[in-house]
């Protein structure tokens, strides 16, 4: 499940989503519009916040998993 079918089925605001994850909100927008890849370290962590429902894999289409982000 991608972050942004996440972010609606639970009825998340990007801000709330990245108060939990410790980042800004533009931060989050910014991996909804495939601006910024999350980190490996960021991708777990929203694997665990998501329960497991973001993965791993649903970031790979993207690009190279990022080096880091904000």
């Amino acid at each position: 499940m991608r972050l942004n079918q996440y972010l609606v089925s639970k009825n998340i605001t990007q801000k709330d989503f990245a108060e939990k994850l410790g980042v800004c909100q533009a931060t989050i927008h910014k991996y909804l519009y495939k601006d910024t890849v999350p980190s490996g370290k960021r991708i777990m962590q929203i694997h665990s916040l998501t329960k497991g429902k973001v993965t791993v894999t649903d970031w790979m289409d993207m690009h190279q998993i990022g080096a880091d982000d904000g």
